[in-house]
């Protein structure tokens, strides 16, 4: 669907976004990972942001891109007035929910949306 991108659109047509609420989850985890997500904040510009630069998912298997760690920023915002549900992994993967289908998927792995996640590359054997 590719609604947010706006380096792929023109001006007039990027979404409008207001970030309604913001509700921080860490689940027990390992030290390294605790760690982390102690330290991950996000406020209302930086979830702005991450939807904004972030790449769509294209296919399911694009989601291994990303680790999924025990946290996540997650609540509600509007898009064009329309509110949706959405999350945010520390690993860079995001989702807004309720497009006609079950949800909309975002990932990072490079660019300004790398200021909002902890993407780690991995190389191929």
């Amino acid at each position: 669907m590719a609604i947010l991108i706006p380096e792929i659109t023109n001006a007039e047509s990027i979404p409008k976004i207001e970030i309604l609420t913001i509700e921080k989850k860490i689940k027990e985890s390992d030290e390294y990972s605790k760690k982390l997500c102690n330290a991950w904040d996000l406020n209302k510009e930086n979830i702005k942001d991450f939807f904004l630069t972030a790449e769509p998912f294209i296919t399911g298997a694009e989601m291994s891109y990303f680790d999924i760690y025990p946290c996540e920023t997650k609540g509600y915002l509007l898009i064009n007035d329309v509110k949706r549900k959405y999350s945010i992994n520390l690993g860079g993967s995001g989702f807004i929910y309720g497009f006609g289908k079950e949800q909309e998927g975002f990932g990072c792995r490079k660019g300004k949306c790398l200021e909002y996640v902890h993407y780690e590359e991995y190389e191929e054997d």
